[in-house]
């Protein structure tokens, strides 16, 4: 079932692969007084439930959880070196996050609603969206960002970029693409511009948060 473009606001995706800059557009957008709701931040409370720390104990044993909340270094070193724990804990967040979005859509009463989902593509949320901003940078620029902003060695950086696809595979399924190779202004740029390109699109029919899978 598609939700008619009657009465909700546009709703954009933001997406990128990790250490494209994706937070800093979305902190650009914020600034310019739009709503930007965050996958991760969503995944992250809803990790926090009680009924998910049991299912992840349940999986992985008790040392997973410290001090009432997940330890998500051990839980990355799980899923990064396992396809099939990273589906399982895919799995049990997935549909808790898609279920948020979707009542902040419902609730929302602006014109413009932004989403920044870093695994869009790979969890297939194309149809949730009515128009998609891609964020890019250099793999060898990305990989420095990693290497200076989460402390990681140069295998686990590696490891988390091959476990999204890559952004030529992307490039012909988004709508907007902002480059993100330059400085802070350029970028704040290139966020201005692609803000008021979307104030003057259409709405399109798409699938509900709630509704898919």
């Amino acid at each position: 079932m598609q939700m008619p473009p009657d009465n909700r606001p546009l709703v954009i995706g933001i997406t990128g692969n990790i250490g494209s800059g994706k937070s800093s557009v979305s902190a650009l957008i914020r600034e310019m007084g739009y709503s930007v709701i965050s996958a991760d931040e969503v995944a992250k409370s809803k990790l926090e439930s009680p009924e998910a720390m049991l299912s992840l104990m349940a999986r992985w044993g008790a040392d997973v959880v410290s001090q009432g909340k997940p330890d998500r270094n051990k839980i990355a070193s799980i899923v990064f070196n396992n396809p099939d724990e990273l589906v399982f804990l895919n799995s049990l967040i997935h549909p808790l996050v898609l279920r948020e979005f979707a009542t902040e859509v419902d609730r929302s009463g602006d014109a413009i609603i932004f989403f920044e989902v870093p695994l869009l593509f790979e969890a297939k949320l194309n149809a949730c969206f009515d128009y998609i901003i891609l964020v890019t940078a250099s793999p060898q620029l990305r990989f420095k960002r990693l290497m200076q902003r989460d402390s990681l060695d140069s295998d686990d950086i590696q490891k988390r970029i091959d476990s999204q696809i890559d952004d030529s595979h992307k490039l012909k399924q988004v709508d907007i693409i902002i480059d993100n190779n330059s400085t802070l202004d350029e970028l704040r740029i290139c966020t201005l511009r692609s803000i008021a390109q979307l104030q003057s699109l259409p709405h399109k029919k798409i699938i509900p948060f709630d509704q898919i899978g």
